[in-house]
């Protein structure tokens, strides 16, 4: 989906989940939908403020819980206690690289899927997310 698809579907998501829509709130999510680095809250919260000046970092990271909440991102915890955001909400994985904590995405090839353990045979497994630290 495209930047501009992804914060249409944001805006339509925030006025059913009846969270007014700002542009503030606009800005946040597109600086996280128009990349695929997976930035921290302070990546986001520092390119934020260029076209907001007086925006707070608590407002920053308070909207991400929100589009978080309302399915618009997920989180991801990185080595060392990091935090990442993504608006890709396709099914994929990640490779953190340790060395540079550089966040890429991974696709299965079609046909290829994981295995599932024998212990959660009898569960209803609504996602499967798997990241490869190298």
């Amino acid at each position: 989906m495209l930047v501009q698809g992804r914060i249409n579907h944001m805006k339509e998501v925030c006025r059913k989940g009846g969270l007014r829509v700002t542009p503030q709130k606009q800005e946040i999510f597109r600086v996280v939908a128009s990349t695929t680095s997976h930035p921290r809250a302070q990546d986001i919260y520092e390119d934020v403020k260029k076209k907001f000046p007086n925006i707070s970092f608590a407002t920053v990271y308070d909207n991400l819980r929100k589009f978080k909440d309302l399915g618009l991102v997920s989180e991801m915890n990185c080595p060392g206690s990091c935090q990442r955001f993504d608006a890709n909400m396709t099914n994929h994985h990640h490779i953190i690289d340790r060395e540079t904590g550089r966040v890429m995405d991974v696709e299965l090839d079609q046909g290829q899927s994981i295995p599932i353990p024998k212990s959660l045979k009898n569960e209803s497994i609504s996602d499967i997310r798997i990241t490869y630290i190298v």
